[in-house]
């Protein structure tokens, strides 16, 4: 866009009629060859539109300073397109941070659009930043590990899950297609100290494997209640 500016800016003083002089007598090249009256065109294209501006080449009438206001503007506009552009390609070289920062603004929006209480919010956020630290962004997993021969989805279950399936002595004495089959299936949750998890009659619809903690149990008993702590860090 700046040579189209240049040239733009040695026509308005080539074709100017109206009184005083222009910006080439001022600048002393009115009568100099074209190739260095259009190399101070493009010169003052340049620092104009980059808000340099170095003085040397100024504006002499009120139609050369309309020009230069629209030279700013035309720069400032494309400066910013590009520094948009350019922002957008770095977010995006890391795909998975993108989608990861994608999905939790939409659980920011939902937590917004619910107005939830302060305490609600946090679990919530606290339960999906858990959540995605452990499970992959990407929501086409499945279908790619279906579009796998068996033995390589069975070999990239047993990497991506490699930590959890260590936290569990079941699957580790487990066949390799069970566990292939079993672990994609798990959803990992988070849960607070002193939060419950699941309350005595309610009809069990999860298995529940802790990964790490302790887990407590409360038990009635009548006239009061008991207690009982599953001691060490049981599996999740």
């Amino acid at each position: 866009i700046a040579p189209l500016l240049g040239c733009a800016w040695h026509g308005l003083a080539e074709f100017y009629d109206g009184p005083g002089i222009t910006w080439r007598d001022n600048f002393g090249v009115a009568d100099a060859p074209l190739d260095r009256r259009y190399v101070a065109s493009i010169y003052y294209s340049f620092t104009t539109a980059t808000t340099v501006g170095y003085g040397d080449i100024v504006t002499t009438n009120d139609d050369e300073r309309l020009f230069a206001l629209f030279n700013m503007l035309v720069g400032a506009a494309i400066f910013g397109y590009i520094v948009g552009n350019v922002a957008s390609i770095m977010e995006n070289f890391d795909l998975g941070s993108a989608l990861l920062r994608e999905k939790m603004d939409r659980v920011k929006e939902y937590i917004a659009e619910r107005s939830m209480p302060p305490g609600m919010d946090r679990r919530v956020l606290r339960h999906f930043k858990y959540f995605y630290r452990k499970v992959s962004v990407f929501d086409n997993g499945p279908e790619i590990l279906a579009a796998l021969p068996p033995s390589a989805s069975t070999a990239l279950v047993f990497l991506q899950h490699e930590d959890t399936i260590s936290k569990f002595s079941f699957l580790q004495s487990s066949s390799p297609m069970f566990v292939a089959a079993f672990v994609p299936t798990m959803k990992p949750f988070y849960l607070t100290p002193g939060e419950l998890l699941f309350y005595e009659g309610e009809v069990g619809t999860h298995v529940f494997f802790l990964a790490d903690g302790t887990v407590s149990m409360l038990i009635d008993v009548g006239d009061g209640e008991g207690e009982g702590a599953a001691d060490g860090e049981a599996d999740t």
